[in-house]
């Protein structure tokens, strides 16, 4: 997608300096102004690692599998998420369902935009580490991307059909050759990709709304059930094959959002908001005040409006709460370890 004899950061037909040209400047020759992130944060790995990074990818990582469990043990599995739905917020009949409901309003949908943040986060790592080596970028990171896609599709026929592996492949790959291009350029992708995904999100759930259905499909099929409960390993990857579209058509109908997450990691990153200095951690406040304030009320509006509004709470205003928890966590993070004096 790029031109590989370029250098990484570069864009073509662009003089550039080198390091032998400029010893020892290290600035982000694709940003507006070509300057290192506030604070020395090392935006993009110059060196050293950032704590609180190794710290979120630890709660994302732990979170997403929090939010898989009822899905490993819920009727129907995998196919449960589509045709089973979710106990109400309000009006649950049992203890359990009220603990399950209230659950998926703390977790759902927000520790994977989290990691999805953070992927981008480390992508940009992975461009500045080879801008400094004088590599070309995307360069050898396609054969890492495929790689991904491929371990990705492995894992949704023979593991789990619920796999984030081949989505963030192929946003990785957009993402990596709009590293090349200029800031403005992301910010613009950025925003029209937002505004595509909130505006195909706010479709469905009108078209779900006005049918008057409640998303949940009408109940799982009791011979699914039986799959899951009875069948063996290679029924049900037949079945994830026999039913492939329809378990995939997340990362598709999500490609959108999937991407802003990539390019806000990217900024967070340049930005220095991952850094353990003074602007990293007015950056994380602002977070968390934006993320928190604004995304729980309308996640809770959306979990009250029933699973009609199930896209736009999981893949509206999750994504918002998620901002929130890493201004939540840095804020911990920061205190944790603020030196006494």
């Amino acid at each position: 997608m790029t031109t590989t004899g370029t250098r990484a950061g570069a864009v073509p037909g662009t003089p550039r300096s080198t390091p032998e040209t400029t010893p020892g400047a290290r600035r982000t020759t694709d940003d507006t102004t070509g300057s290192t992130a506030p604070g020395g944060a090392r935006p993009s790995g110059g060196g050293g690692r950032l704590p609180l990074l190794d710290v979120l990818r630890g709660v994302a990582i732990l979170g997403t599998l929090m939010t898989n469990v009822w899905i490993f043990t819920g009727a129907g599995a995998e196919w449960g998420v589509l045709a089973g739905g979710a106990p109400p917020l309000l009006g649950a009949d049992s203890a359990g369902d009220v603990a399950e409901a209230v659950f998926r309003l703390v977790a759902d949908g927000k520790f994977l935009s989290m990691l999805t943040i953070l992927f981008g986060a480390g992508l940009a790592i992975q461009y500045r580490s080879a801008e400094r080596r004088g590599e070309p970028w995307p360069g050898r990171y396609r054969w890492r991307a495929l790689f991904l896609f491929v371990e990705g599709t492995l894992h949704f026929l023979l593991v789990f059909a619920w796999d984030v592996l081949m989505g963030y492949a192929v946003t990785a790959l957009v993402t990596a050759w709009l590293l090349t291009r200029s800031a403005r350029a992301r910010r613009r992708v950025a925003g029209w990709a937002l505004g595509l995904h909130l505006t195909l999100m706010g479709l469905l759930t009108a078209a779900l709304v006005y049918a008057g259905g409640d998303g949940a499909g009408g109940g799982v099929p009791r011979e699914v059930v039986d799959l899951y409960a009875h069948g063996g390993w290679a029924d049900q990857v037949a079945f994830r094959l026999d039913h492939a579209l329809a378990l995939r058509i997340e990362p598709v109908l999500t490609f959108g959002l999937l991407l802003f997450l990539f390019l806000l990691g990217v900024r967070l990153m340049r930005a220095g908001a991952f850094g353990a200095d003074a602007a990293g951690r007015r950056i994380r406040a602002r977070m968390l005040r934006w993320g928190l304030g604004l995304g729980v009320p309308l996640n809770i509006a959306c979990a009250l409006g029933g699973e009609a509004w199930f896209l736009l709470g999981r893949y509206g205003a999750a994504p918002l709460v998620a901002v929130g928890y890493v201004g939540l966590i840095g804020a911990v993070v920061d205190r944790v370890r603020r030196p006494v004096r």
